[in-house]
């Protein structure tokens, strides 16, 4: 969005008002029809969330191949899985040793 519109957001006398700014943007689908204003909210981040969501996946299938996709997904699931362990074990107080023999890592 531009300043322009961004500064129209801001000084919306409303979230209504806010929201409704977007429609005359490409993000115009986006907007919900809902009065409440939390409940507009919370359907706007939403669909916005699902929006970007699928922009990137759209984008990351048409540049890499289905391997480097699959690939950067389970490292992103070891890298998870990592942290989970050593906040586990930061919370247990497990010694460094003991979670360093658990952790994936590449080895030097």
């Amino acid at each position: 969005p531009s300043k322009e519109l961004l500064s129209r957001m801001i000084s919306a006398d409303s979230i209504k008002n806010a929201l409704n700014e977007l429609l005359s943007t490409r993000y115009k689908e986006l907007v919900p029809q809902s009065e409440e204003p939390m409940e507009a909210m919370a359907k706007f981040e939403r669909a916005f969330e699902v929006h970007m969501y699928n922009r990137m996946r759209s984008e990351f299938v048409r540049i890499f191949s289905f391997s480097t996709i699959v690939a950067v997904t389970r490292l992103l699931d070891f890298e998870i899985r990592n942290l989970a362990a050593i906040a586990y074990a930061v919370e247990q107080q497990i010694p460094t040793q003991t979670v360093m023999e658990k952790v994936i890592v590449k080895e030097t």
